[in-house]
């Protein structure tokens, strides 16, 4: 991470500030209604996997290829 990503982390300016200030909570408090199977769209890389995997029995992620390469 350069100085300019440690300094923007915690900015509005930070391409990710949403995910880091709003999302992770807002899933966290969620992870007391997830049981059974949890199906993730949108998932990218899984960011919020580790939260739900105590409380569920499966954890199925969907999300669109950054490239039609990746798609195979």
């Amino acid at each position: 991470m350069n100085q300019l990503t440690r300094a923007l982390k915690n900015s509005w300016l930070f391409p990710r500030y949403i995910t880091t200030v709003h999302m992770r909570p807002a899933m966290e408090r969620a992870r007391a209604f997830a049981r059974g199977t949890l199906v993730d769209i949108g998932c990218g890389k899984r960011q919020y996997q580790a939260i739900f995997a105590p409380v569920i029995t499966r954890y199925i992620g969907v999300d669109w290829p950054v490239s039609l390469q990746q798609a195979s």
